[in-house]
Formats: structure tokens, sequence, C-alpha cells
């Protein structure tokens, strides 16, 4: 693994809240990305201002998709696992 380059951010608070865009259709609901030379970047984030800046990119998604699209906030949260 020590090729492998990985994007750990600077942490910049406590993440209480999540925010993620999903589209909307009759089948459902699923999370919408975006493909990138290393594959989908999901549209989920940790702060506010970062998914606010996404606002004129999910605007444009749902314009070509033809899809509703949702911001929703998620706020509760559980530990599932850790790893040290």
């Amino acid at each position: 693994m020590k090729d492998k380059k990985y994007h750990v951010p600077k942490n910049e608070q406590p993440m209480n809240e999540l925010y993620v865009a999903l589209s909307e259709d009759e089948g459902g609901e699923g999370i919408v990305s975006v493909m990138t030379p290393i594959g989908g970047m999901p549209f989920v984030f940790g702060h506010k201002r970062i998914m606010d800046q996404a606002k004129t990119y999910l605007k444009d998604i749902s314009k070509d998709a033809k899809k509703k699209i949702t911001i929703y906030k998620f706020k509760k949260s559980e530990v599932v696992e850790v790893f040290e």
C-alpha cells in the first residue's frame, strides 16, 4: 500500500453532520457522484460551506440528467467500527 496516494485533509472541526446529495426517481434514491480519472466521487461532505460550493454543479447535473436532486443533512450518528 505504500505506492497509494491518499487525500487526508487537515481536520477543521468535529464532524457532527454530513451533507449528501441524493438523486430521486421512480426507482428510489441514489448518491449523486461525478466520474474522475480514478473513479466516482460522491457528493458527500462534512462541512456545509463545501456543500454550498457544490450547489452549482448539482444544479447542472440535475438539469443534464433530468433528475430531481435533494440535499440531505444527516445529524445522528452511531460508531460502527474504529481502526487505529
